[in-house]
């Protein structure tokens, strides 16, 4: 009840809110070229926590969890961060290793880098603050789900699309821990998370906007949350799955190797055409 309570709130907020962003954002020319080379408002994510905190700030005091005021700081850091990286990172530099050969060679520091400690830091503070087992586990978690959404983030609706793939399954496995264990989860922030996505999710599907990875990093740490509540096999299963993406993303295209797999091809075509 509460879950579908938050995720109307965070719906009809970003109805409210988004067309002003939107103007905001236009009037800013804060513009780039998409993979068509339209130009595209890049970091639309921005509205993610605007809306967050929009929602709970004004619940703040008296309605919301200790672990929501973390949760809603490491995420607007996370925001921060892949805002600065949309702003004034460069384009010469792809990917993890792209952005430490450049650190390495070049002897300068890019905004990707910092962006990667930025968020490995944000993950650590959350893990250490919120006392859990399997630390390095779960900070990994974190991590990689936040980076694995900006990967995605190449194709309109693909990181999205990513972010319900990863939820869904972390929402049903949460339950099932609730039922076996007697957990007590409380899923406020990917409800109002959702909420926000599915109210964004047409102007992305459009090449209105684009979430950047202002919006996609964020995505990915708000998934890596909700992943927190997971059964510990769950979570190992899924760090190993993302290390092996990862690892594939710094020699293949996924754009290519989608394309290339006719099931994989609908799919991400699916909403945007």
């Amino acid at each position: 009840m509460r879950f579908g309570i938050m995720l109307l709130v965070g719906f009809f907020v970003t109805k409210l809110v988004l067309p002003a962003l939107i103007k905001i954002l236009s009037e800013a020319d804060i513009l780039k070229e998409n993979w068509r080379g339209e130009p595209v408002i890049t970091i639309g994510g921005i509205i993610i926590p605007v809306v967050l905190c929009l929602v709970y700030i004004p619940l703040g005091i008296r309605q919301t969890k200790p672990e929501d005021h973390l949760y809603l700081i490491a995420v607007c850091a996370v925001s921060l961060l892949g805002l600065t990286d949309d702003l004034l990172g460069g384009s010469s530099q792809k990917g993890i290793r792209g952005h430490f050969l450049y650190l390495w060679t070049q002897r300068k520091v890019s905004t990707g880098v910092i962006k990667a400690f930025g968020i490995g830091l944000a993950a650590l503070w959350v893990i250490v603050k919120l006392q859990t087992d399997y630390i390095f586990l779960n900070w990994l978690v974190l991590v990689l789900s936040a980076n694995f959404l900006n990967l995605l983030d190449l194709r309109p609706g693909r990181a999205i699309k990513g972010f319900i793939i990863i939820c869904v399954p972390a929402v049903i496995m949460s339950l099932s821990a609730d039922n076996a264990y007697g957990i007590n989860n409380d899923y406020s922030l990917l409800a109002v998370s959702s909420g926000i996505v599915l109210a964004y999710a047409r102007y992305d599907f459009q090449s209105v906007l684009m979430l950047g990875d202002t919006g996609s990093n964020t995505l990915g740490i708000i998934a890596g949350i909700a992943l927190l509540k997971t059964p510990v096999f769950f979570r190992a299963f899924l760090v190993l799955s993302l290390i092996i993406l990862h690892l594939a993303a710094e020699r293949y295209s996924f754009s290519k190797l989608i394309e290339g797999n006719s099931w994989l091809n609908k799919l991400d075509r699916w909403g945007r055409e």
